[in-house]
């Protein structure tokens, strides 16, 4: 079984042969991610606007920080120009890089900054939150231009080849959502379920990422058919009783806590920490894959003794 086949096993709860690893750099990991190429014009050092006309500081270790949003005056909606999704070449590399995986390796296409983070963008973070009570039909307004623009680049990710499809939003904090999920539910989640079914019509897997407490919509994001969902900060959840309610329902990838045990503990902890999510997420015939995220690694400035270490423990308890 190759490590395609052993991933879609792993999110389908079909027996795997093994918990699917994918840590870039450390390992030679089991999905291969790829991205479409998006319009970008730096205008001086550091700073520079992106297709959605958004203007962006750029940063050493983050992907930097949006210092300009074109729709911070609602006015500018009418006369805004949406970004072109069948933009030639967007795609051309990542066709590349499928024909060299040929098969063995699972790929995943990104439809980054998905809905929410791509709407704060361009509105302007508390803007939006205000909007969320003031002005909500403009709000499902704007949802709607960005949700079409995101529908198109994951129907060009089927027409290529892609495999799974990866959104990222993020919703939580470390106490709980940003804002009441019944807002979120009459707002966000139908749009949501609008990008999962475009990915399904495809015959792809949905990834989401979001980092935070997040539990009060995980059924909503089973619901709206999110295949894998990312438990990004374990610490903050009861694992014991996520597996409990939605094992078998949803699959669920991540690592070794990254902003506690990765960071400071000890080489027991994280082998320890390693084991039981293998233990308690992998007992549905499938239900886990370990993932990390490099880049927030990075950013977090996570000892590379202790990934090694992580790393090496997935790989010795992943069977």
């Amino acid at each position: 079984m190759n490590p395609r086949e052993n991933v879609i096993k792993a999110i389908e709860f079909k027996n795997p042969v093994r918990v699917p690893l994918v840590f870039p750099g450390y390992l030679d990991s089991d999905i291969v991610f790829l991205h479409y190429t998006p319009k970008v014009h730096w205008t001086s050092r550091g700073i520079k606007k992106d297709e959605w006309e958004c203007l962006w500081r750029t940063a050493d270790k983050t992907m930097g920080t949006v210092i300009g949003s074109p729709l911070i005056e609602w006015d500018n909606f009418n006369h805004y120009s949406f970004p072109d999704p069948p933009k030639e070449n967007r795609f051309e590399e990542s066709e590349k890089q499928i024909l060299k995986c040929k098969s063995k390796k699972y790929t995943m296409g990104g439809v980054g900054f998905t809905l929410f983070e791509r709407m704060h963008f361009l509105r302007g973070f508390d803007n939006l939150l205000i909007d969320l009570y003031l002005n909500s039909e403009r709000v499902k307004l704007l949802a709607d231009r960005v949700s079409n623009f995101q529908a198109k680049i994951i129907e060009n990710w089927g027409k290529v080849g892609t495999d799974g499809i990866f959104f990222t939003d993020d919703w939580g904090t470390n106490e709980g959502l940003l804002i009441n999920p019944e807002l979120w539910r009459k707002i966000f989640k139908p749009f949501y379920m609008k990008l999962c079914n475009e990915v399904h019509r495809w015959g792809m897997h949905v990834f989401f990422h979001s980092d935070g407490q997040i539990h009060e919509i995980i059924s909503d994001f089973i619901e709206c058919g999110v295949d894998v969902l990312e438990i990004a900060q374990p610490h903050l959840f009861d694992l014991e009783q996520l597996a409990q309610e939605f094992g078998e329902q949803i699959c669920f990838f991540g690592a070794v806590d990254k902003q506690t045990t990765l960071i400071s503990g000890s080489k027991e902890q994280i082998i320890e920490e390693v084991k039981k999510l293998i233990r308690i997420f992998g007992a549905f015939n499938g239900g886990f894959i370990a993932m990390g995220d490099m880049e927030d690694y990075q950013v977090l400035e996570v000892p590379k003794q202790n990934i090694r270490v992580m790393v090496g423990a997935f790989k010795q308890f992943a069977d």
